[in-house]
């Protein structure tokens, strides 16, 4: 779900290898293996040779991602709070790990828009500069049998901008609302998006005062 911090500490001046940066966690929809294989599959196909390398360093990312300190602390004080909302009724038909590992980075990508607001602009600038068709090509060969439900979530992903949502805590709220939803758990009801949403700030500030790896130096 941290689309924008895989894009923002990783990105260099190759459009495609950025968007191979997503497409590990962004093309799960597609029809075929999880995790992607390419392998120089195509000989001399330069684009497919940058969306692999993002591919890779996405991968590389996540491994040392979830075992630093930093994502190990914020987990544990949300996995806390959610504890305590459990115990009042809330969310209990959520899995609590799991909204704490996908809130932990969606605050990621709102420590960068905050610091960074010119972040999503080069983000979507170069997710549109590379067509859906050459995307498409790479994942066949990359261990995907068909797009699925990837095409339309593709387009939807672009033109709605999803992620200038993450400027407010409600669009945080909701987009967590929208993950859990798409992995067949119960939607958010009021109360809890209302709790959730009140909680935002605390866990916000949180998060920008635990001490950062050097990977994450430029937060």
């Amino acid at each position: 779900m941290n689309f924008l911090a895989h894009h923002f500490f990783y990105a260099n001046g190759d459009p495609y290898h950025n968007a191979g940066l997503l497409l590990p966690d962004w093309s799960r929809s597609a029809e075929g293996k999880r995790k992607l294989d390419w392998s120089k599959k195509s000989k001399n196909n330069k684009q497919f040779e940058a969306l692999w390398e993002g591919c890779q360093k996405h991968y590389e990312a996540d491994s040392w991602f979830h075992d630093c300190d930093y994502f190990v602390e914020i987990t544990e004080k949300l996995e806390t709070d959610l504890t305590k909302l459990q115990s009042e009724g809330l969310f209990l038909e959520q899995r609590k790990w799991f909204l704490a590992h996908i809130l932990a980075e969606v605050l990621l990508d709102r420590l960068i828009i905050d610091k960074h607001p010119k972040a999503l602009d080069a983000f979507y600038r170069d997710l549109n500069l590379v067509p859906f068709a050459h995307i498409k090509s790479f994942l066949l060969e990359a261990g995907k049998d068909g797009m699925g439900r990837f095409e339309q979530g593709h387009a939807a992903f672009l033109n709605s901008e999803f992620l200038r949502y993450y400027a407010t805590f409600g669009g945080l709220t909701e987009s967590l609302n929208r993950a859990v939803q798409r992995t067949k758990q119960a939607a958010f009801s009021d109360a809890e998006h209302k709790a959730m949403t009140a909680l935002m700030p605390e866990w916000l500030e949180h998060a920008r005062e635990i001490k950062k790896p050097l990977q994450m130096e430029r937060l």
